[in-house]
């Protein structure tokens, strides 16, 4: 069955079953807590599928449980106000302010120009390693770590490439090391933030900017510790992605010879009928010695043109008959004109070509470049892919104009892995960014103001200097992760409004010894293992508003301090380690990397391991109970 109508399907047994849960919850069947309840493991099983984003999947359980709500002739647990409060939240603009800053400073070149210093002069992994370790947590600390890892993941490519090091040994660390940073500062990540936001509501409060850094430094130190000493020795060392995806094409790729008296001679590609065939694709022409692709339809064609072709030799074989030619010829090495170049890109969280194959979006027209083969997690394909849906995480192999960079390296298309062009960063505008980034960061820290204010005062700056363009920075802001962090908001309150977190939090006691001093431990430990397992397979931001309404029950029913809880919370919804799909910057490096799922659970969940153990005898002693 293809891929589209599976997922057809799928959803449509998703939307049977939130109807039927709703329809139960209004006939008075289900109580208000199983209701939610239940939605969450619908939602939870319709993400495991990969059909729809945590957005649609959260955002539907959302609507679903205030529809049912609303209806129900009984209880109104939810109301309208409550169910979209995360939409109005400050949570909302800061963190879209800070994806502003964020590409403001990316844009600037100020990321690449740190990236190309702190590779210099590392002989081999584990020393380039101990050399970023310290510069790329401090940077995830205060930034965004999606485009630190955009913008290191090209410079340690070639680093890896000139020192004879497969890149599987540095992409991990480089991913674990942003994450490990971002758990330090209030705005090291999206959670910390929505985290703080749920505080706020709570406690009429905001936690302190460096509140949890007293947790979260030391488990860093920790962790790069172990990602310098221990995490080298547990990294595989496979082929470089990149030379594996371009062998594997030798097999897809013949040469045809136009006879003289062919019926080809003078006619462009797209008057020869050679631009959409079935299971064929021409992209490159080469004449007399020159090769010439990717090629456009409107090329006219000569005799003994010799027509590259990839894809099923057996029609290539229908190809050459039917243009008179005697036989077609393997290519065994495959090369480019010096006007064109092999790139590999990424698709990005945010792409526009996600859920679209490349014959939907007429790729070789749109992007003057030809798709030369498709690499998904472990699996490559390198024939068969034009119809295949694209998803975050796809690795492409391009073969594309010497153009396609200034086109393309700045926009959300794409996420590059081969080296970027440095005359397109605004380095004129370095001036500026330092004082901005103080500015935002010094007046939360002395008091003077929220993070709330100054990361929106600083994104208008960013904008009014024309560091981005007048409409670059509403693309810059990643719109899923906003929509997740609202919804979240929202099912939050229904999880603490429905009964349902006193109904977890009551059967968690009833396990746990009574009257213990080691009870709010325990409690604490059963709290940070569910969030972090959770975070694994479904968003951080998802993991932390779920869990935060437990916390806050746990706290009231053990007559505790929910300070530790609800810091746990915070370290174990980002301390995602042991899966490649637990945390955005993972998926950035699967690919990549050349790594299989087996790779993150080895090096990956002794981490979590450490982590969890950490904050377990930490967290009560930074903050009594």
């Amino acid at each position: 069955m293809p891929s589209h109508k599976i997922s057809s399907l799928y959803s449509l047994i998703y939307l049977i079953l939130l109807i039927s849960l709703s329809t139960l919850y209004i006939l008075g069947v289900l109580s208000p807590a199983a209701f939610v309840f239940l939605n969450l493991i619908a939602c939870f099983v319709f993400l495991l599928t990969e059909q729809q984003g945590p957005e649609i999947c959260l955002g539907s359980s959302l609507l679903n449980i205030f529809v049912g709500s609303y209806l129900s002739p009984n209880l109104h647990f939810l109301s309208y106000k409550e169910s979209i409060s995360g939409f109005a939240s400050p949570t909302i603009i800061t963190i879209a302010s800070l994806f502003v800053v964020a590409q403001a400073v990316q844009t600037s070149g100020t990321f690449n120009q740190i990236a190309q210093r702190l590779t210099q002069k590392a002989e081999s992994s584990e020393k380039l390693i101990a050399q970023i370790a310290l510069p790329l947590s401090g940077l995830s600390a205060f930034f965004n770590n999606t485009p630190i890892v955009m913008i290191f993941m090209p410079n340690l490519r070639n680093w890896a490439k000139e020192n004879h090091i497969s890149v599987s040994k540095i992409f991990i660390p480089l991913s674990y090391l942003t994450i490990i940073g971002g758990t330090c500062t209030l705005i090291g990540t999206s959670t910390n933030l929505l985290v703080d936001g749920l505080y706020r509501e709570s406690f009429q409060t905001n936690l302190d900017f460096f509140s949890i850094t007293k947790l979260a430094l030391p488990c860093a130190i920790v962790a790069t510790f172990y990602m310098i000493f221990i995490a080298p020795k547990l990294l595989p060392s496979v082929k470089d992605p990149l030379r594996a995806m371009q062998e594997s094409n030798r097999d897809f790729l013949f040469q045809v010879t136009v006879p003289a008296n062919s019926y080809l001679v003078r006619k462009s590609i797209e008057e020869a009928e050679l631009r959409n065939l079935d299971g064929l694709f021409l992209f490159e022409v080469i004449r007399k010695g020159r090769i010439h692709g990717p090629v456009q339809k409107e090329f006219v064609l000569e005799a003994e043109d010799q027509l590259i072709f990839k894809g099923d030799h057996h029609k290539g074989v229908q190809i050459a008959e039917k243009i008179g030619a005697t036989e077609t010829q393997k290519v065994q090495d495959f090369t480019h004109g010096e006007d064109s170049q092999i790139l590999e890109v990424m698709i990005g969280n945010n792409s526009p070509l996600i859920n679209r194959s490349i014959d939907d979006l007429w790729f070789n027209r749109r992007y003057n470049a030809t798709v030369l083969s498709v690499q998904r997690n472990e699996k490559n394909y390198a024939n068969d892919f034009a119809k295949l849906p694209l998803k975050a995480g796809d690795t492409l192999l391009l073969l594309a104009d010497i153009g396609f960079r200034r086109m393309w390296q700045n926009s959300k298309d794409f996420v590059f892995i081969t080296p970027l062009r440095e005359d397109l960063f605004k380095t004129d505008k370095q001036k500026w960014i330092l004082p901005i980034f103080l500015l935002m960061i010094l007046l939360p820290v002395l008091g003077v103001l929220p993070i709330h204010a100054t990361a929106p005062l600083a994104a208008i700056m960013v904008i009014f200097l024309k560091i981005l363009g007048s409409e670059d920075y509403l693309k810059t802001i990643d719109w899923k992760v906003l929509l997740v962090i609202a919804v979240a908001i929202g099912i939050s309150r229904a999880v603490l409004s429905s009964g349902l977190a006193s109904d977890i939090t009551n059967y968690i006691l009833k396990e746990l010894p009574q009257n213990s001093d080691y009870t709010p431990i325990l409690a604490l430990a059963v709290l940070y293992i569910t969030t972090n397992i959770m975070t694994e397979f479904i968003t951080n931001n998802a993991a932390a508003a779920l869990n935060f309404p437990l916390a806050i029950k746990l706290a009231e029913q053990l007559d505790i301090s929910p300070m530790p809880l609800i810091m746990s919370i915070m370290i174990a919804s980002s301390a995602s380690f042991a899966t490649p799909i637990g945390y955005q910057t993972n998926l950035m490096v699967y690919a990549p990397g050349g790594y299989k799922y087996g790779d993150f659970v080895r090096v990956g969940l002794p981490l979590n391991i450490l982590y969890a153990i950490m904050v377990i005898i930490l967290a009560p002693k930074i903050w009594p109970f």
